[in-house]
């Protein structure tokens, strides 16, 4: 095993389930014949990011799913949480709400 596989942190399933929602959601969209899926989605996404950024200052350095969601990484050494303790907050809802807000799924 290289060092390089040893120090990366693997791929765990919640950040694995939020890059493949957001995948699948764009795709979508760009099935349907949207020509800015991506960026729409995008913009949600910062609006979302935003909003929980001012909601959770110190949360969001460690909650897994947003920095999924944002394409980010967190920092070495630091213990995680899966996703937003509040559930109307977490990225899994806001997920949910924009598969029902972009495709009008339930």
């Amino acid at each position: 095993m290289s060092l390089d596989e040893l120090l990366r942190p693997k791929e765990t399933e919640v950040t694995r389930s939020v890059k493949e929602r957001c995948h699948s959601l764009t795709a979508a969209l760009e099935k349907r014949g949207e020509q800015d899926a991506q960026f729409e989605v995008h913009n949600a996404i910062v609006d979302y990011a935003k909003r929980v950024q001012g909601k959770y200052p110190e949360l969001i350095k460690k909650t897994e799913a947003y920095h999924a969601l944002i394409g980010s990484g967190i920092p070495f050494g630091i213990q995680t949480i899966s996703d937003f303790p509040n559930q109307e907050d977490s990225v899994a809802t806001f997920l949910d709400i924009l598969e029902k807000q972009f495709l009008g799924t339930e």
